[in-house]
């Protein structure tokens, strides 16, 4: 059943146990792919297990819901050193986020230097 796969993944979560988390979340996006809060605590899930290739495998279907994604592709690309791809990808967010995530942008001090200068405002 998704919410109960989905709900176990989150309750291990929050207990510290990230493997079995990992398959219960994997488990509900396999009962339904699209399923949008368990593809983003995968992500989260990934991201916080330092498994940076599987994390951006995770976000990059997420920027079709929710332009944030693009933020954490942009961290994890510059934790694999591709600073070019973050570049692209902060531009990305703020081109389909707008303000709201060229200021979260702003405010990283990982991602501000990212940020194009057309769109800084001081």
């Amino acid at each position: 059943n998704l919410e109960a796969a989905y709900n176990l993944g989150v309750l291990l979560m929050r207990n510290n146990r990230p493997e079995p988390a990992l398959a219960s979340l994997t488990d509900a996006l396999r009962l339904r792919p699209t399923f949008a809060p368990a593809a983003l605590q995968r992500g989260r899930l990934l991201t916080a297990m330092d498994r940076k290739d599987e994390a951006l495998k995770a976000w990059r279907p997420l920027t079709a819901v929710n332009p944030a994604a693009w933020l954490q592709i942009a961290r994890l690309e510059l934790a694999l050193g591709n600073e070019s791809a973050a570049r692209a990808a902060v531009r990305e967010g703020i081109q389909r986020g707008g303000d709201k995530l060229r200021e979260a942008a702003l405010s990283d001090e990982r991602l501000r230097p990212l940020v194009p200068s057309a769109t800084r405002r001081s």
